[in-house]
């Protein structure tokens, strides 16, 4: 009986230290339908834009453990590097930058920052859940 109970022993500290993936999944609290408020500024070769504008969407889950996919109803999307404190950057983050939180479980903000030679903008989004 003692080695049958130290097998099960065994097993289960096995199973659970050797899985890569976490016992608990942190993004599971924000998935759903969301409503996002944006507002875009951009310049172009000197032609500025403004423009603000709302918009359905969902967050999902992402291409790796610690991801989240916002994806909108006009078929964007932007990936997202999700922490543990409820923080957010852009999954990758060559071109731009990127500053972003769930201030709740029902609410988040990001903001997307790029700059090239002749153009550059930013982009600030709300979103609040369904």
């Amino acid at each position: 009986m003692k080695i049958f109970t130290t097998l099960i022993v065994v097993f289960c500290v096995v199973s659970i230290t050797g899985c890569k993936k976490p016992l608990f999944d942190y993004r599971k609290k924000y998935l759903g339908d969301y409503s996002f408020s944006v507002h875009e500024s951009s310049s172009i070769g000197g032609i500025s834009s403004d423009t603000s504008y709302t918009m359905d969407g969902t967050i999902s889950k992402g291409s790796d453990v610690q991801s989240i996919q916002v994806t909108y109803s006009s078929g964007a999307s932007e990936e997202f590097i999700l922490f543990e404190d409820g923080s957010i950057r852009l999954y990758d983050s060559n071109s731009s930058s990127s500053t972003g939180e769930f201030e709740s479980v029902n609410k988040m903000r990001y903001t997307i920052e790029w700059e090239h030679m002749f153009f550059g903008g930013i982009k600030s989004v709300t979103g609040t859940r369904k």
